[in-house]
């Protein structure tokens, strides 16, 4: 069972992905924006994080910056909508292990991830 970080501004998306990881047996908190977001990776202990590109208050590039320059050994994975391989470039200098575009269903998005689960 892994502590996994979550942050998406879209309720949707945060309930989704709630709703796969616990079902996986998972610990899941979440977050709404991206400064909620870097205050309880900074405040916490998590193993994995999920985190959405286009955020308010902090994108999802400058916060994977910041917790895996904190926290290097821990896996970051980002989500978009957004022109995905013009992103993978931005992913990979930030720090994060791969992008997932959304959308996605439970299934599909656990295969995704599981490389990256501790």
């Amino acid at each position: 069972m892994a502590r996994i970080l979550v942050a998406d501004d879209e309720e949707t998306v945060l309930s989704l992905i709630r709703r796969v990881l616990e079902g996986a047996g998972h610990q899941v908190v979440t977050a709404a924006d991206g400064n909620e977001a870097l205050k309880l990776a900074l405040s916490k202990t998590f193993d994995f994080y999920i985190i959405d590109v286009k955020m308010p208050l902090l994108d999802g590039f400058s916060l994977a910056r910041a917790i895996t320059k904190r926290f290097p050994a821990r896996k970051v994975v980002l989500i978009t909508a957004l022109d995905r391989p013009k992103y993978e470039i931005l992913g990979n200098i930030s720090g994060a292990a791969a992008i997932i575009a959304k959308p996605f269903d439970g299934p599909q998005f656990m295969s995704q991830i599981a490389p990256f689960l501790p």
